[in-house]
């Protein structure tokens, strides 16, 4: 049975499974020539280089998976014809979604400490991991934001498969979004890294945009199924070995 019917079978053809989920989206500039060492072969940052830096609460889901947060990376990148966002580090604070997420989707998901707070108009965001703080980001909500930008809909690119005599491949995916309510945000963010989680590498600079999000998304139907698009050569693991693996 495929991944469509498995979805179906479990909860129903068009249910959405993550319902009324916050996510603070922050759109920095990233040093070109650093993230591009982060990327596989044959994959392009967008110019100007830029990065999306999140933090997500999902308070209610209907697949079998327990509320959690969420932190990652996703870089903006053409990969043939295709504008997609690439994800090449990503924490949770639960381990059937790390499970669901690194054998599913290919996202190399790590365990970490990670919050979202909003009271009234202010928002706050803290990810550690291994006793590092690797990202505090504080910000003054100033408004509703007509036409954001989509965070699940759109092509998302991760690498996917098994370390060792097996071939990786980058799988392509997406999946529908329904954004409730979206709402600029003032945001100052801090970036450290580590050893493992070597986020310094990349040099985020200028806060572009940022955004705070409730939506619901994912539901179980065609393009949402993972498809392998493209074999990734070995040398792309021994590189970033660090910073997925550790």
């Amino acid at each position: 049975m495929g991944i469509l019917e498995d979805m179906r079978r479990i909860k129903g053809d068009g249910e959405w499974m993550w319902v009324n989920a916050r996510i603070l989206a922050i759109d920095m500039a990233v040093d070109a020539k650093a993230a591009s060492a982060w990327l596989p072969g044959g994959m392009k940052l967008l110019e100007p280089a830029r990065a999306t830096v999140f933090v997500a609460d999902y308070p209610e889901l209907t697949i079998d998976v327990d509320p959690y947060h969420e932190a990652a990376v996703l870089l903006h990148v053409r990969f043939g014809w295709m504008q997609a966002v690439f994800n090449p580090w990503i924490l949770v604070d639960d381990d059937s979604a790390l499970i669901l997420g690194r054998e599913a989707l290919g996202c190399p998901k790590k365990m970490g400490k990670i919050s979202l707070t909003l009271e009234d108009d202010h928002v706050e965001a803290s990810v550690e991991r291994k006793g590092v703080q690797l990202l505090e980001v504080s910000g003054a909500v100033k408004g509703p934001l007509p036409d954001p930008p989509p965070v699940f809909d759109r092509h998302w690119i991760t690498v996917w498969g098994l370390m060792g005599l097996t071939v990786q491949k980058l799988l392509r995916w997406r999946s529908a979004e329904e954004i409730h309510e979206a709402q600029k945000v003032d945001a100052r963010i801090s970036v450290k890294g580590s050893e493992k989680d070597p986020l310094h590498e990349l040099k985020l600079g200028e806060v572009l945009e940022a955004r705070l999000y409730r939506m619901n998304f994912a539901r179980a139907q065609s393009r949402a199924v993972p498809i392998p698009i493209f074999p990734v050569s070995p040398s792309f693991m021994l590189r970033n070995y660090p910073l997925r693996y550790l």
